[in-house]
């Protein structure tokens, strides 16, 4: 474990990178996008809704006059949209410097998506993985002349999560009643999608560990009161006053809550100690940020065998659709 001392004044210039920040609209993605942008970075503001990605640059650009801001706008429940976004980057730029993949839901009702596939899983780790192989081409070219960060956005709620069940994740679950069994149903399908992420991230960062200049890791943002949590009414009163309670109480703000993210995309440390695959963490995992903490995941999400099996489901998944 490494303890590392970060503020945004530790980030340093990054006049002439270009950044992608997906659910770059709101909460610690639209922090990362405005620090990201304050040091010099042109930066790409992912989301679904060109209205709320256009809200978010105006908000920026009230922080951070000149920010040099464009949307990109992707729908990541969606393994299709995941991918034509990623080649519409690739279509107007020539290098990528830093990659959050920080987009997701938590408390959604139990859905599949019009790919069939469960909606959190597909939302957090399926589109991001379409979108971030697609761009890595651009990403290893980049590595040549630079050093190149990937940042994916996971929650310590990984460790709730034992081995994927990929048989669970074509089916959704019906005739949940009560608000025990639907936050039941919420926690299983979040933490197991956060743990694919973990996966994911130890995965392809083993994947490229030839292109020595690229930084690939994990973080876990903190408790953040963010939208993330925002749902629809069928959620239940019980289950919105219990999440209310805990984002007003004691949840980060959502500038205490972007501090990881910022330190794995712009640290110069991160470089210096060759931190890779990764795991990083609030210095106390729940409610407050005094530092930042460098660490291996658990045996689960560094289980070899389990991200080969997420590695080939996930290349398969995106297989079908592009050949669909």
């Amino acid at each position: 474990m490494s303890r590392f001392n970060f503020t945004t004044a530790n980030i340093p210039s990054l006049t002439g990178k270009v950044a992608l920040v997906t659910g770059g609209n709101s909460g610690i993605g639209e922090v990362a996008v405005q620090e990201l942008a304050r040091a010099g970075a042109k930066v790409y503001v992912s989301g679904r809704s060109q209205q709320r990605v256009a809200a978010a640059i105006a908000r920026v650009k009230l922080i951070v006059p000149d920010a040099s801001l464009e949307s990109l706008i992707v729908d990541f429940s969606l393994i299709s949209d995941s991918i034509a976004g990623a080649r519409k980057f690739l279509n107007f730029e020539d290098r990528l410097d830093i990659l959050v993949a920080n987009a997701g839901i938590a408390s959604v009702p139990a859905s599949l998506t019009a790919e069939g596939w469960e909606i959190m899983f597909a939302t957090n780790h399926l589109g991001h993985f379409a979108f971030v192989t697609t761009l890595l081409p651009l990403l290893k070219q980049t590595s040549q002349n630079s050093n190149v960060r990937v940042v994916i956005t996971s929650s310590a709620l990984y460790l709730r999560s034992g081995a994927i069940d990929y048989e669970d994740l074509r089916t959704a679950e019906s005739g949940l009643h009560g608000n025990v069994a639907v936050i039941k149903s919420i926690m299983k399908r979040y933490s197991r999608s956060k743990l694919a992420n973990v996966q994911f991230a130890v995965g392809l960062s083993e994947k490229i560990k030839d292109y020595k200049n690229i930084f690939v890791n994990v973080v876990h943002p903190g408790v953040v009161s963010t939208n993330i949590t925002n749902n629809p009414s069928d959620l239940g009163w019980a289950i919105k006053k219990i999440v209310f309670l805990v984002q007003a109480v004691a949840a980060l703000s959502a500038a205490d809550g972007s501090k990881t993210i910022l330190f794995a995309a712009t640290d110069e440390r991160i470089v210096k100690q060759n931190i890779k695959g990764k795991l990083i963490n609030p210095s106390s995992n729940y409610f407050s940020v005094k530092d930042v903490v460098v660490v291996d995941p658990n045996e689960e999400g560094s289980n070899q065998e389990h991200i080969d099996k997420l590695w080939a489901t996930s290349e398969e998944a995106v297989k079908q659709i592009e050949q669909s």
